[in-house]
């Protein structure tokens, strides 16, 4: 069914019905104990009656502990139960699983006591999870690559069907999540053509696909699939009705698929969106659109054991670093300054640097960080005929000195007030031309980007470990240099370009101290 969204408000009420739940559940004890009672004159002592005291007195301990954040377990003592009384005894007063010591004594003073293990929970937490990678694949241009685009195109005309596929990266979850509930959220931009009674399903692939290659007959540009046959049939989501007048959020419920996902992650290759004949024409917005707080989302609640003396674990925090500084350095125009360019360019013929200065203020000191993907928007490729047709090999080094942005955009050599081939600051070196010998060596990241790649996100995969030097302070951060091995020169877009949402950032997943 169609929901427009208020994300936040499913995640609030359901620890609110949570309690809810438990408080029927104990109240209901509480009722079937008056209701027992004149069974109990003839048979107070009944194993039945004395089972289920005990049971009253697990569930009220579990419900009133597990809202003690894993630490500062609460005794039970002489709880009264009709006309009964009973009591819970942990032997910890933190961890899981614990022993409990239960008793049970009845109106004519008979007692009988039991200890079972019980396992209690951090409070429910959420996961939010921005998509990893996305395309679409099309019927009709079976051999094109969409992805990464600004939006995903969905579609069920016949011999021109277009089916979105999206994936999340789960592995920020902690070992042992239990799932609670997980929706796939995405942001319809435009309903097209589509008419009454449409609907849109959400089914899992079976095959892995990369987000620069898939396309209707392969799901990496060269391994050959059926599309049709390489997702799961069986158990899909339920079917959400698309309103043909109404754009916003539409939801998904998604939860049976997490657990299966988690416990063997090779069968994480997300999901596809296949609609029904009314869908004609939907536009989504996908991972790279402009307006990122519309971008695809999976929201997942779960709950985690509690670990032996542990505090209450903490929610992994998502978000996107943007450059405080960015510019390229060039050897044919080697006294120039680019500070101020729209693009920034990186390619050995004739040789240029791009180089890349990430605000990290708004990562805490302490963070731990699970995930650091450098994100650069491709807007074209120079090509050069003299220049080999393989994809180019992109480089990416940490610097070791501090660089100056400029102001020039290349026209003005006089005065120059920022980096250049010859110099990192007016009247500054570099060690060598170029930034030589000013970055460490080897690489913290590359990426092979495809001849003739263009308007695309390039995405540089695992540069954890440079980042979490920077946010513990063990090297400073002077940014980084991205060098081309050969090929063509890339063009991407830089700081300075109008064009919403394009600019470079670093996606950057982080666990709070």
């Amino acid at each position: 069914m169609f929901k427009s969204l208020s994300r936040q408000a499913g995640f609030i009420l359901m620890p609110i019905i949570s309690i809810f739940l438990l408080l029927a559940m104990v109240a209901y004890l509480l009722n079937s104990s008056n209701q027992l009672e004149l069974r109990m004159v003839k048979d107070e002592t009944s194993p039945e009656r004395m089972d289920f005291m005990l049971d009253a007195a697990e569930a009220h301990f579990l419900w009133l502990n597990n809202q003690q954040s894993c630490v500062n377990y609460t005794t039970l003592s002489n709880v009264t139960f009709g006309p009964n009384q009973y009591s819970a005894t942990p032997a910890a007063d933190n961890g899981s699983p614990i022993d409990l010591t239960l008793s049970a004594t009845n109106q004519s003073g008979d007692t009988v006591t039991e200890i079972r293990q019980v396992n209690l929970y951090d409070p429910l937490l959420t996961d939010v999870q921005l998509a990893s990678i996305d395309s679409d694949i099309r019927q009709a241009n079976p051999n094109s690559n969409y992805g990464p685009g600004t939006t995903l195109q969905l579609d069920s005309s016949s011999g021109a069907a277009i089916y979105p596929l999206v994936q999340f990266d789960l592995s920020t979850l902690p070992i042992g999540a239990e799932v609670i509930s997980a929706t796939l959220d995405l942001y319809v931009e435009t309903t097209g053509a589509s008419t009454a009674g449409a609907s849109i399903i959400a089914y899992p692939m079976k095959s892995p696909w990369t987000e620069i290659g898939v396309s209707y007959s392969t799901s990496d540009g060269a391994i050959l699939w059926n599309y049709m046959e390489n997702y799961q049939t069986t158990n899909p989501s339920k079917p959400v009705a698309l309103d043909p007048i109404i754009t916003g959020w539409y939801q998904w419920d998604v939860t049976h698929f997490i657990p299966l996902w988690l416990a063997d992650t090779s069968k994480n290759s997300g999901l596809t969106l296949i609609g029904s004949s009314q869908v004609k024409g939907v536009s989504l917005t996908s991972r790279s659109g402009p307006i990122s707080t519309n971008r695809p989302l999976l929201n997942i609640r779960y709950r985690v054991a509690c670990g032996a003396g542990a505090g209450p674990a903490t929610t992994d925090v998502t978000i996107e670093i943007s450059m405080a500084a960015d510019t390229y350095i060039a050897q044919n125009n080697a006294n120039l300054n680019f500070g101020r360019e729209i693009n920034f360019l990186v390619g050995l013929h004739n040789e240029r640097h791009t180089l890349l200065l990430p605000d990290l203020s708004s990562i805490p000191a302490g963070a731990l960080i699970q995930s650091a993907k450098l994100r650069l928007f491709l807007d074209k490729q120079d090509k050069d005929n003299t220049e080999s047709l393989d994809p180019i090999v992109m480089e990416v080094f940490p610097l070791t000195v501090p660089w100056d942005e400029g102001t020039n955009d290349g026209t003005i050599a006089v005065p120059n007030d920022g980096a250049s081939w010859n110099e990192r600051k007016p009247t500054l070196t570099w060690t060598g031309a170029g930034g030589d010998g000013d970055y460490q060596i080897p690489n913290v990241g590359q990426v092979s980007i495809p001849f003739a790649a263009k308007a695309e996100w390039i995405t540089v995969n695992d540069i954890v470990a440079i980042v979490q030097e920077w946010v513990d302070g063990v090297s400073p951060n002077y940014g980084l240099i991205l060098t081309g091995t050969h090929g063509n020169t890339q063009r991407f877009i830089s700081n300075d370009d109008i064009q919403p949402g394009l600019s470079p950032i670093i996606e950057v997943v982080y666990t709070p101290p």
